[in-house]
Formats: C-alpha cells, sequence, structure tokens
C-alpha cells in the first residue's frame, strides 16, 4: 500500500516519493507524519475478504453437488 503524508498547514496529502528530506513537507516545510488507512477502511477490506472467501465455499458446493449430477 502507499504511503502518504498530510500536511495540516497546506491541507494537501503527499505521496511519500514527494517529500523533502526528512519528511518535510515541499510547499511549507512542515514535519510530517505517516499516514495509516482509516479503521474503517480495514474493517471494509477484511469483512469483503470473509464474504468473499463464503461465496467462494458456496460455490464450490455448488460445483460439487452439479458434478454429482451429470457424472
Amino acid at each position: 500500500m502507499a504511503r502518504s503524508a498530510w500536511c495540516e498547514t497546506c491541507s494537501h496529502l503527499w505521496p511519500e516519493e514527494e517529500l523533502g528530506p526528512e519528511r518535510t513537507c515541499p510547499t511549507c516545510g512542515a514535519s510530517l507524519a505517516p499516514r495509516k488507512p482509516a479503521w474503517h477502511f480495514r474493517l471494509l477490506v477484511a469483512g469483503s475478504a470473509v464474504y468473499l472467501l463464503w461465496r467462494l465455499g458456496q460455490g464450490l458446493d455448488w460445483l460439487a453437488r452439479y458434478a454429482g449430477r451429470h457424472a
């Protein structure tokens, strides 16, 4: 996942590769901290993975029953 940093002074999100030396804002020179994804985004990704695994199980079950009827 691409890392980025938010500058409160400029109200701008900077990608890691555009930051100045020592993680400073290219516009105003303020020191920036890395920004992690929000908790609700991580929850959405985890929930989507669980859902897709559930659907995969259902698909494999259907495939096994279909193959058993048409064998």
